[in-house]
């Protein structure tokens, strides 16, 4: 199991830790396995949606749902997501 720890992070390690969550498992990870398409297929704002909910909500018992899919889908878009839009972007193709 990959755990993730970010009690010893400082700036001079050249990160800028904005919430601390301290150590824990990493439970979830999301992969976008060919962001060529999703540039494509305009699928950014469903990822950017769906990256938001998950870093700031986490991913509870039912979150892919059809219900939470279809919330997540039908948001996508509603509202601006500076960070997740951004990352979405950028790293779409990349290997």
């Amino acid at each position: 199991m990959a755990f993730i720890n970010d009690t010893e992070l400082t700036s001079e390690a050249g990160f800028e830790v904005i919430k601390k969550v301290g150590k824990r498992a990493i439970r979830y990870a999301i992969h976008d396995i060919d962001g060529t398409h999703s540039l494509i297929r305009d699928w950014q704002p469903t990822m950017s949606n769906t990256i938001h909910h998950a870093m700031t909500c986490g991913l509870e018992q039912g979150f892919d749902s059809e219900y939470e899919i279809s919330r997540l889908i039908r948001e996508a878009g509603s509202k601006p997501r500076p960070e997740t839009d951004c990352f979405c972007i950028e790293s779409a193709g990349l290997s």
